[in-house]
């Protein structure tokens, strides 16, 4: 029908959409592919569009407001917890191998006896 195609055809243009919706169709994008994302954003617009059909409001972009502050609070949290790389970490990972590795040997050999 043709409010199928006008679904389809605003889920595409999301792409490049500098918006909540955009990040999402992006990132979903990633996680499913193209194929299923557009299926998934079709049906997301679907259901805002019914609920402004079916309570006959204006469409209002702050509702995204929050959610676009949440996922801007999950990015920096996700660039504070993972800490650079340091030559002192990569030695102890060094020294915590070759000690597992020689526990392991260890065990091995007195399971043998």
């Amino acid at each position: 029908s043709s409010a199928t195609e006008v679904l389809w055809l605003g889920a595409q243009a999301l792409w490049n959409a500098k918006n909540y919706l955009g990040g999402c169709f992006r990132r979903w994008k990633a996680r499913l592919g193209t194929p299923k994302e557009i299926t998934t954003t079709v049906h997301r617009l679907a259901r805002i569009l019914w609920h402004l059909l079916k309570y006959q409001e204006p469409y209002d972009p702050t509702v995204w407001a929050k959610a676009e502050e949440k996922t801007a609070r999950r990015k920096s949290n996700a660039s504070k917890k993972t800490p650079p790389p340091s030559a002192s970490n990569s030695s102890q990972t060094h020294e915590l191998t070759s000690l597992v590795s020689y526990e392991a040997v260890v065990a091995l050999l007195s399971w043998r006896k």
